[in-house]
């Protein structure tokens, strides 16, 4: 986007809105028109509920136009600025997220068919190459009742920020640790790790996973434990790492979408200051790892 196409927070707050405001009146219209839809058909009057329905039909289509219009103008004029202040910006597209492929190669701990999500970029941060989107990792669940009848249902097992960080060090084989799920009444699931380090509490909520202990001992240093540990005040979610090739994959099960237009949208500073606090969360988690030096020291 040029510069010359941005907008000021003035003109931006006018038109988100503008845009806010008709979304909400066609919402309200499209469930009167819904429920009158339903009370003709009650009724026996065909021809009405058939107008009525297609009325609310076009109230939710205008609606869904207004909310994509309102998440374009977020992406366009804040979201975009945010990076660009934040990170050597390389390439940001708003409605694509990480390949299949690479989501794959990590080899984190989810059994998944297809994935969606958005708010996709690649950028340089502190000499390093990253690239980060949000990500909804789908299981396809297929039933068949007893008369023979296919039913199929999508679970999401997966929903958060996923981001892949460029190492200085090849690590051979994969290294993948992920943090276990925890109930109220048991705890930490007690599923045993691949391998076993000398950090209690680290084996408690971490499940490791390689074909070799010794280049799992490489990566998580006894300092590089506590940080993983310590990062759940900056990482909102549960965490998984996998360490594989040249790259970290950090993968923040955090159910939710990030840059999301909210309440704020009639308050630009507000929506920009909540956005930045966003950019700067993932440069926080960044930081964290960062500081293992065998990981992201020069090579020799």
């Amino acid at each position: 986007m040029e510069q010359g196409d941005k907008l000021c927070d003035a003109r931006l707050g006018e038109k988100l809105r503008a845009a806010s405001k008709k979304a909400m009146y066609v919402l309200i219209l499209g469930i009167i028109f819904a429920v009158i839809a339903g009370i003709s058909l009650l009724q026996g009057w065909w021809a009405a509920s058939a107008i009525f329905s297609v009325t609310a039909l076009v109230c939710c289509l205008i609606w869904a136009r207004n909310k994509s219009k309102i998440r374009m103008l977020v992406s366009d004029h804040v979201t975009l600025d945010a990076l660009e202040n934040s990170f050597e910006l390389i390439e940001y597209r708003r409605k694509d997220h990480i390949d299949e492929g690479r989501l794959r190669e990590a080899r984190i701990r989810f059994d998944w068919d297809k994935s969606l999500g958005g708010d996709y970029f690649e950028a340089r941060y502190r000499d390093v190459d990253l690239t980060f989107s949000d990500v909804r990792l789908i299981r396809e669940q297929i039933s068949i009742d007893k008369n023979g009848n296919v039913t199929k249902q999508d679970i999401p097992v997966f929903t958060g920020q996923w981001l892949i960080v460029g190492l200085n060090r090849e690590i051979n084989p994969p290294v993948v640790v992920s943090e276990r799920n925890r109930s109220l009444l048991r705890g930490y699931e007690k599923t045993r790790s691949g391998v076993q380090t000398e950090n209690v509490r680290f084996n408690e909520k971490f499940l490791i996973l390689t074909d070799d202990a010794h280049t799992a001992f490489y990566v998580l240093t006894p300092h590089f434990m506590e940080f993983i540990m310590s990062a759940k005040e900056v990482a909102d979610g549960q965490k998984h790492l996998c360490f594989t090739g040249g790259h970290v994959h950090i993968a923040i099960n955090s159910g939710r979408d990030s840059f999301e237009p909210c309440r704020d949208i009639k308050n630009v500073p507000a929506l920009r200051a909540r956005i930045q606090s966003e950019v700067d969360y993932i440069k926080a988690v960044i930081d964290e790892f960062l500081l293992n030096e065998r990981l992201f020291s020069p090579r020799d």
